[in-house]
C-alpha cells in the first residue's frame, strides 16, 4: 500500500495545496511557515483520523475540514477522502475502510511510535536506549527466549524468597514458620503427658468464671443501651428545644386573643394584592386616555380629498408613464420621423426620383408590381447561384493543379483523360507486392550469407587423435590373464607358495587388474571424444555446404524478381502517361495523385456545366425585364442594387409611418390625462394656469398626492386612537369591579370575626402571621426529629424523655454513658478471655486421647518441615540452571536486531563506529558502542550527532523487522514517516541516510519531511527518488516599519492604543500534566510517563484546552 497524492483541501492554513508522494523515497522539501508541519499533521490525521481538539481548525471549522488522498493497493489506485466524521470514497459520502488497517485494530500513538521519527524522538529516544529503556531497548536487551528465561526466573526467585531466606532475621517465610510450629506441637505434647490431679479444681474454678461472665455480659449490654439512648438524645436535642420554643410561641399568641384562620389569611393576601394592583391600573388607564384625547385632537384629515382618492392616485401612479410618452414623442418619435424622411429622399435620388413635397406619392411610383419583381429576383438568385458554382469549381481546380505542382506534377489539359482508379490500383498492388518479394529475397540473401560467414569463422579443429589405442588394451588385458592364469595353476596343482609371497601375488594381480581397466577405461573415452569431434566437423561441413546451396538458390530467385519488378515498373509508367501527366508518381504519393487528377476533373466538367447553364439565362432575364418597365441594358447586378434600394425605402417607409403613429398616441393620452388633472386640481383648490406645461401639471398632480397621502395617515391614526380609548375605557371599569371585590372579601371577613373591616381586621392578620410562622417551625423540628431518632423510637416519648433538659446535661449524661460502657466492656472482655482459658486447660487436661491429639500434630508439622525443604530444594537448583543459561544469552549477544543496526550504523557513519553491543550487569542495562579500532564507548563519550545516528540505526533495523513481519502475515505496508530527523547530520551522513533510506523505500513507502534544501538537492540525485517542494509562505501584506514595531514594544506606555498582544503562559505547576500527558498521546505526540513535559507541548495543549 502506498499513498500517491496528498491533497489539502481546506486544512489548516493551506487551501487546494496537494504534495506528490513517489514510488520510492519521497522528500517533501517547506520553508519555515510554508506548511510542511501541516502536511505532516494531514497525513497523520489521513491515516488515523481527526482529532476532536485539532489545532488545524484555523481557517475553517473542523467540519469543514477535508483530506484528499491517491492510494495505490494491489486492487487499484483509489481516491479516499478524510473529514471529521471518518473516512469516505471519492464522493465524499460513500463510507470507506482504511486499507492500512482493514482490522482497525492500530492508532495513531502506535503508529507514531514504530514507524515515525522526529528530531525530539530522534535524541529522547537515543538517551532512553543508551539506559536500557523504551521499546527498542526492550528489543535489544531481550531476545525472545531470553526473555522468557529471564521472566520465569523472575518467577522461580520469588517462589525461593517466599519459602526460605538464610538470614536469620527472615521469620515470615513458609520454612522458618513451619519450624516454629513444629517446635510448640512438642512443647505442648509435653506438657499434655504431666499427671491429671488438677482437672477437679480446673472444673471448679471453670464454674465460677461463667458466673463472673454471665454477670459481666448483662451490665455490658445494660451500659450499651443507656449508651444508645445517650447518642439519640444528643443527636435531637436541638430539634427538641426547637419544637418546644414554636410550641410556646404559637401558645403565647393564642393566649392573646383571636386571629384569622391561614385560609382567611390567604384570602385577605389575594383580596389586598388585586385591590392595590387594580387601583395602580385604573390611574395609569386613566392618563392614557386623556393622552391619546389629545393625539386626536390634533390629527388633520381632508375629507373631500379622500372622497376621489381613487381618482387621485390612479392620476399619481400613470403620471410618470404618460410624461415619459410625451417625452418621447417629442424627444425620439419626431426626430426619428424627420430623419427617415430625409433617408427615404436620399434613397429615392439614388434611383433617379426627386421625391419634391409629396414623399408618399413619390415612393408609390417607386414600387414594382409583386409578380414582376418575383419572376426577376427568381432569375437573379439563379445566376448569382450559377456564378458562384462556376467560382467554387475553378478555385477547386487550381487548387488541385497546385497540389499536384508539390508532386512534380504538371497537367496538359488538353491531353489529360480521367483516370482509371481501379487500374492504377491493380498496377500499384502487383508492382509493390512484387518489390516486397524482391526486399525479402534480399534480406535472405544476406542473413545466409552472414550464417555462411559465421561459420566459417567457427569451423571446428582437426580432431586430435587418440593417445591410448586398442592394442594397449590389449597388451594390458594379456599381461592380467597371464598372472591370473599363474596363480590359477599354482591353485590347482597345490603347490602354494609361502603366506608372505601370497600377498605379492595377489596384490600384483589386482594391480594388473587395476591396470587393465584404467587403459580400457581412458581408451573407451578417447574414442568416444574423437567420434564427437569427428562427427561435429563433419556437421559443421554439411551446414555450410547447405547454406551455400541455400545461397545459391535465392540468388536465382532475386534475379527473376528483379526482372518481374522492371516489367511491372514499365507497365506502371504508361498507365500514368497515358493520363497526360508530365510526371510518374512513386506508389506511396499514387493514391493522392490519382485522388487530385479525379478531382481535376470532376471541378472541369462543373465549371463547363455552370457556363453553359448562365448563358441560357440571357433569353428569359430578357422577357421578364420588359413588363417590369427596366430598360434592356438593366443587368443582373444592376437589377440586384436597385432591388436592395427599393427594399430599404420600404423598410424606411414602414418605420416612418409606425413612428408617426406612435407619436400621434402619446399626444392623444396626455391631452386626456391632462383634461382630467385640471379637473381635480380645480375641484380641490389647486390653481393651474390655462396654458400650463406639462411641469405645472406634474407639480399639482404630485402636491394632491403628498395631501392625499398625509390624509390616510391621519384618518388611520384617528381610527386607532379611538378604538384604543374605548379598549381603555373598559380596561378601567374592570379595575373598578376588581376593586369593589376586594372590598367584599375584607367586609365579610371582619363580619365574621366581629371586627373593624380595616384596622381591626390588620391586626387579627398580623397575629395569624406570626402563628403560621411558628406553626412551620414546628414540623419544621418535628420533621428533623424523626429524621434523627433511632428506629422504633417516638417522638412525643423522645420529648417527653428529654423534659426539660438542654444540651449541657445531654452532654454529661452522654460522656457518663460512654465511660460507663467502656469500664463494663472491659470487664466482660476479661471475663470472657479467663473463662475462655479456663476451658482451654479444662479440655486439655480432660480424656486420655489429649497425648494421642498432641503427637499426632507433631508428625504433621514434621511432615510439613519437610515438604517445604524439598520444595526449596527443588526450585533453588533451577534458579542456579537458568542463572547460567541467562549469562549465555548475555555473552552471545544474539540479538539480530544488534547485528543490522550495526550493520546500517557501519553505512551512517562510514565505517567510523561498526556495531553495538548490550551489556546488562545486576540489573543495570547498558548498551555501548564499538568504534572501527575496536574501542568501546559509553554514551557520554559520543556526539549529540553521533548518539541520533546510532538511534537512527536502531529504529531503521527495527522498522525494516516490523515491515518484514506485518509482510509475512499478509498485513499491508505502512508509511515510514521521518520529520527533520537528520538535522544533526553532516553532508556524507546525510548522503548515505538517504541512500539507506531509498534502499528501504524498496517495498516500503519512506517519507522525509525536511526544511533543509541540502537534504532535497542530496535525495534528487538518488534513481527514482521524489522531490515535492512545497510553495514559500505568503508574503506579509500591510507590513508596517520594523523600526516603528520594536519601539512600540520597548515603550508600549507613550502609545496605548498601539501596544502588541502578548500571550499570558500559564505556569506549568498550574496544569495537571497528567492530562496533558493523554492529551498529548491522543494527538499522537510522544511524551515521557514523567519528569519535565516539553513547554511547545503545553502551548498546543493550552491553545486546544482554552
Amino acid at each position: 500500500m502506498r499513498i500517491r497524492s496528498l491533497t489539502l483541501r481546506p486544512y489548516g492554513e493551506c487551501a487546494d495545496v496537494t504534495i506528490e508522494f513517489g514510488r520510492g523515497l519521497t522528500v517533501v522539501l517547506g520553508a519555515n511557515e510554508a506548511g510542511k508541519s501541516t502536511a505532516l499533521d494531514a497525513l497523520t490525521d489521513l491515516l488515523w483520523a481527526i482529532p476532536l481538539n485539532t489545532s488545524r481548525a484555523s481557517r475553517v471549522r473542523r467540519k469543514d475540514l477535508r483530506i484528499l488522498a491517491e492510494v495505490q493497493t494491489a486492487e487499484g489506485t483509489s481516491t479516499l477522502t478524510r473529514s471529521p466524521s471518518g473516512l469516505f470514497g471519492a464522493d465524499q459520502f460513500t463510507p470507506a475502510i482504511a486499507p492500512w488497517d482493514r482490522e482497525q485494530s492500530l492508532d495513531r500513538s502506535w503508529w507514531r511510535t514504530r514507524f515515525g521519527i522526529s528530531h525530539e524522538q530522534l535524541r529522547e529516544g537515543g538517551r532512553e536506549v543508551f539506559e536500557g529503556k523504551g521499546d527498542l531497548a526492550e528489543l535489544v536487551f531481550a531476545a525472545r527466549e531470553g526473555a522468557s528465561a529471564r521472566a520465569l526466573r523472575s518467577d522461580i526467585a520469588a517462589q525461593v524468597d517466599v519459602l526460605f531466606k538464610a538470614h536469620k532475621g527472615n521469620k515470615g517465610v513458609a520454612l522458618r514458620k513451619a519450624y516454629t510450629s513444629y517446635a510448640e506441637a512438642d512443647a505442648q505434647l509435653r506438657s499434655v503427658l504431666t499427671g491429671a490431679d488438677m482437672v477437679s479444681a480446673q472444673r471448679s474454678e471453670v464454674k465460677r468464671l461463667e458466673v463472673d461472665y454471665a454477670r459481666a455480659k448483662g451490665e455490658s449490654e445494660q451500659a450499651a443501651r443507656t449508651l444508645q439512648g445517650a447518642r439519640e438524645d444528643k443527636r435531637v436535642i436541638t430539634h427538641v428545644l426547637g419544637l418546644r420554643s414554636a410550641r410556646a410561641h404559637v401558645d403565647r399568641i393564642a393566649a392573646e386573643g383571636d386571629r384569622l384562620t391561614p385560609e382567611e389569611l390567604a384570602q385577605l393576601a389575594q383580596a389586598d394584592e388585586r385591590r392595590d394592583l387594580a387601583q395602580a391600573a385604573s390611574a395609569r388607564l386613566t392618563r392614557d386616555i386623556a393622552d391619546r384625547m389629545a393625539e386626536v385632537d390634533q390629527l388633520v384629515v381632508e375629507e373631500p380629498l379622500l372622497a376621489v382618492e381613487q381618482d387621485v392616485d390612479r392620476l399619481a401612479a400613470s403620471l410618470e408613464a404618460r410624461l415619459a410618452d410625451l417625452k418621447r414623442a417629442d424627444d425620439e418619435y419626431l426626430p426619428e420621423v424627420e430623419r427617415t424622411s430625409d433617408d427615404l429622399r436620399r434613397r429615392l435620388l439614388d434611383i433617379g426620383v426627386d421625391a419634391g413635397v409629396d414623399l408618399d406619392k413619390a415612393i408609390a411610383a417607386t414600387r414594382v408590381r409583386a409578380d414582376y419583381a418575383a419572376a426577376l429576383n427568381e432569375l437573379t438568385d439563379r445566376h448569382e447561384a450559377l456564378t458562384a458554382d462556376l467560382e467554387e469549381a475553378a478555385k477547386a481546380r487550381a487548387a488541385a493543379e497546385r497540389t499536384l505542382l508539390g508532386y512534380g506534377i504538371q497537367l496538359d489539359p488538353a491531353k489529360a483523360t480521367v483516370p482509371d482508379a481501379t487500374a492504377v490500383t491493380a498496377a500499384k498492388n502487383l508492382l509493390s507486392n512484387a518489390f516486397e518479394v524482391l526486399t525479402t529475397q534480399k534480406g535472405l540473401e544476406q542473413k545466409a550469407r552472414d550464417e555462411i560467414q559465421e561459420l566459417e569463422a567457427s569451423a571446428p579443429s582437426t580432431p586430435t587423435p587418440a593417445h591410448t589405442t586398442r592394442e594397449d588394451v590389449d597388451s594390458h588385458r594379456h599381461a592380467r590373464d597371464l598372472h591370473w592364469s599363474s596363480l590359477r595353476e599354482v591353485w590347482l596343482t597345490g603347490e602354494l607358495p609361502e603366506p608372505a609371497e601370497r600377498g605379492r601375488s595377489a596384490d600384483d594381480l589386482t594391480a594388473s587388474i587395476v591396470a587393465a581397466d584404467g587403459v580400457s577405461d581412458v581408451e573407451a573415452d578417447e574414442r568416444e571424444r574423437l567420434a564427437s569431434e569427428v562427427a561435429t566437423a563433419q556437421a559443421h561441413v554439411a551446414g555450410l555446404a547447405k547454406k551455400q546451396q541455400e545461397l545459391t538458390g535465392l540468388l536465382a530467385n532475386i534475379a527473376e524478381s528483379a526482372a518481374n519488378c522492371d516489367a511491372l515498373q514499365r507497365d506502371w509508367d504508361g498507365l500514368w502517361q497515358s493520363y497526360g501527366v508530365s510526371a510518374v508518381p512513386d506508389l506511396d504519393h499514387s493514391a493522392a495523385v490519382l485522388e487530385l487528377l479525379t478531382a481535376w476533373h470532376k471541378e472541369q466538367f462543373a465549371a463547363s456545366e455552370a457556363a453553359a447553364k448562365i448563358a441560357a439565362l440571357e433569353a428569359p432575364w430578357r422577357v421578364a425585364a420588359e413588363p417590369a418597365g427596366l430598360d434592356s441594358a438593366v443587368t443582373v447586378a444592376v437589377w440586384r442594387t436597385r432591388a436592395d434600394i427599393l427594399k430599404q425605402i420600404d423598410d424606411l417607409d414602414t418605420k416612418r409611418i409606425e413612428r408617426s403613429r406612435k407619436e400621434a398616441e402619446a399626444r392623444t393620452q396626455w391631452a386626456g390625462y391632462e383634461a382630467e388633472a385640471r379637473s381635480h386640481l380645480a375641484g380641490l383648490g389647486v390653481e393651474i394656469p390655462s396654458a400650463a406645461s406639462p411641469s405645472q401639471i406634474e407639480n399639482g398632480v404630485l402636491q394632491l398626492q403628498k395631501r392625499l397621502v398625509a390624509s390616510r395617515t391621519a384618518r388611520t391614526s384617528r381610527t386607532g386612537l379611538l378604538q384604543r380609548i374605548d379598549e381603555l375605557k373598559e380596561e378601567v371599569a374592570q379595575a373598578g369591579r376588581e376593586i369593589a371585590d376586594a372590598g367584599s372579601v375584607r367586609t365579610r371577613l371582619g363580619e365574621s370575626h366581629g371586627a373593624d373591616p380595616a384596622a381591626e381586621l390588620d391586626v387579627l392578620a398580623k397575629r395569624a402571621r406570626e402563628a403560621q410562622g411558628y406553626l412551620d417551625a414546628e414540623q419544621e423540628s418535628l420533621g428533623h426529629l424523626r429524621t434523627a431518632m433511632d428506629p422504633g423510637s417516638d417522638s412525643d416519648d423522645v420529648a417527653s424523655r428529654l423534659g426539660s433538659d438542654d444540651e449541657v446535661a445531654v452532654d454529661s449524661r452522654l460522656a457518663e454513658a460512654a465511660q460507663h460502657e467502656e469500664h463494663v466492656d472491659e470487664e466482660a472482655a476479661s471475663a470472657l478471655e479467663l473463662l475462655t482459658a479456663g476451658r482451654i486447660s479444662l479440655k486439655d487436661m480432660e480424656g486420655s486421647g489429649g497425648a494421642a491429639v498432641a503427637q499426632a500434630a507433631l508428625a504433621s508439622h514434621q511432615a510439613r518441615v519437610a515438604h517445604l525443604t524439598e520444595q526449596w530444594a527443588t526450585l533453588a537448583l533451577q534458579q542456579h540452571l537458568l542463572d547460567r543459561t541467562l549469562d549465555t544469552y548475555g555473552s552471545q549477544d544474539s540479538c539480530s536486531l544488534l547485528r543490522r543496526a550495526g550493520e546500517i550504523l557501519d553505512r551512517l557513519t562510514v565505517g567510523r563506529w561498526v556495531a553495538l553491543s548490550a551489556n546488562e550487569d545486576q540489573g543495570k542495562k547498558t548498551l555501548v558502542v564499538l568504534r572501527s579500532d575496536g574501542e568501546t564507548l559509553e554514551p557520554s563519550g559520543l556526539s549529540e550527532g553521533t548518539a541520533d545516528q546510532v538511534f537512527l540505526a536502531l529504529r531503521l533495523a527495527a522498522v525494516a523487522e516490523q515491515h518484514a513481519d506485518r509482510l509475512s502475515r499478509g498485513e499491508p505496508a505502512l508509511p515510514f514517516v521521518l520529520d527533520d530527523a537528520l538535522i544533526a547530520f553532516d553532508d556524507s551522513r546525510t548522503n548515505e541516510a538517504l541512500h539507506l533510506l531509498h534502499e528501504l523505500a524498496e517495498d516500503l513507502q519512506v517519507v522525509v519531511f525536511t526544511h533543509h534544501e541540502h537534504v532535497a538537492s542530496a535525495a534528487e540525485g538518488l534513481d527514482g527518488a521524489v522531490v515535492s517542494r512545497m510553495d514559500p509562505p505568503e508574503a506579509v501584506s500591510g507590513a508596517l516599519d520594523a523600526e516603528e514595531l520594536r519601539d512600540r514594544v520597548q515603550r508600549p506606555s507613550q502609545s496605548p492604543g498601539a501596544s502588541l498582544p502578548t500571550a499570558i503562559r500559564r505556569p506549568t505547576s498550574e496544569l495537571d500534566l497528567t492530562a496533558v500527558r493523554a492529551w498529548a498521546r491522543d494527538q499522537g505526540v510522544a511524551v515521557a510517563e514523567r519528569g519535565r513535559v516539553a513547554q511547545d507541548v503545553l502551548d498546543k495543549y493550552l491553545r486546544a484546552t482554552q
